[in-house]
């Protein structure tokens, strides 16, 4: 096919912009762990939680998981992945954690509220700016940054 030929059989492009990220997805080891990390720890509820069975083509075998879903104000949500195979955990991983982790993280907007979490071992206090504040999270990382 020609270069021509193919722009021309470009999909359409989106009319307007999504109005909103309805979840994004992340696999975990232990579903309770990352729940204490978010529900108990960053205050961030858990909504949704089904485990299911379904045939993996992939794998050409049944694959049993449970899947979570933490609430956004929006209506979107975090949502995470466990597999009650650890075989299937190591499968679906990153082969090797990046050489430069920083750059895998999730961020918040929140409000510039105060917010004290002494037993997680950091603070944070209300601002004279009206600035947006966004908190990012994980479990190598808490830290909380005006932008």
């Amino acid at each position: 096919m020609a270069i021509a030929e193919a722009v021309q059989d470009k999909p359409a492009l989106l009319a307007e912009l999504p109005q909103r990220l309805h979840h994004h997805a992340y696999v975990v080891r232990d579903q309770e762990v990352n729940r204490r990390f978010f529900e108990d720890l960053l205050g961030i509820p858990l909504v949704a939680t089904w485990c299911e069975s379904h045939h993996n083509t992939w794998l050409g075998r049944d694959v049993a998981m449970c899947h979570t879903f933490f609430a956004m104000a929006d209506g979107g949500a975090l949502a995470f992945f466990a597999f009650g195979d650890p075989e299937v955990y190591k499968l679906v991983i990153a082969e090797k954690p990046a050489l430069v982790p920083s750059f895998d993280h999730v961020a918040f907007k929140v409000s510039d509220a105060p917010m004290t979490r002494s037993s997680a071992g950091w603070n944070a206090r209300t601002r004279s700016s009206a600035k947006p504040t966004t908190a990012t999270a994980s479990r190598s990382t808490r830290r909380r940054r005006t932008g």
